[in-house]
């Protein structure tokens, strides 16, 4: 529809022509200012569609941040077994809830640490690293048994990870 327009339009103009001299300079400014208005228009529409695809991208990435849950602070915990003198290293988004949960397993388990992250990543990329560092400490599954000098760096992985 616009294009037949632009078409008629044109068509008009160009049998004016035929009757004024200097109307041709003001055909060739009406064509212009007319193009840059489709431009402008074709403009519009992209960056109309653009702006959609751009918000059904972010809903998206927010649907994975969600489901990573990264924007929802996670904690590393370190608990003490009373009775057995060993350390457990974890993870967990809610450590008074994961006490509980491990109290009715073993009954002796105290928090000795906690260590709050950004999100679940980094917690586990810290579980991880304090595991691995530790791996020599291991006496049975998440369990370690550890020394004066191992609770230091423990409590020196904990300043670190703070001040980052």
């Amino acid at each position: 529809w616009l294009l037949s327009a632009h078409e008629e339009l044109a068509e008009s103009v160009r049998d004016i022509l035929d009757e004024m001299p200097h109307a041709q300079v003001l055909f060739e400014i009406l064509l212009e200012r007319t193009h840059k208005l489709e431009t402008s228009k074709e403009v519009m529409e992209l960056k109309n569609t653009l702006f959609s695809k751009i918000q059904l991208l972010q809903g998206r990435v927010q649907s994975v941040e969600k489901a990573l849950d990264l924007h929802t602070k996670h904690f590393v915990y370190i608990f003490y077994n009373v009775i057995t003198d060993e350390y457990r290293i974890g993870k967990a988004d809610n450590v008074d809830r994961r006490q509980k949960q491990m109290h009715t397993v073993e009954q002796d388990i105290k928090r000795y640490m906690t260590i709050a992250t950004r999100n679940a990543r980094e917690a586990l990329l810290l579980e991880r690293y304090l595991q691995a560092y530790f791996h020599e400490k291991r006496t049975q599954g998440d369990w370690y048994k550890f020394d004066a000098e191992d609770l230091k760096m423990l409590a020196l992985f904990a300043l670190l990870h703070e001040t980052v």
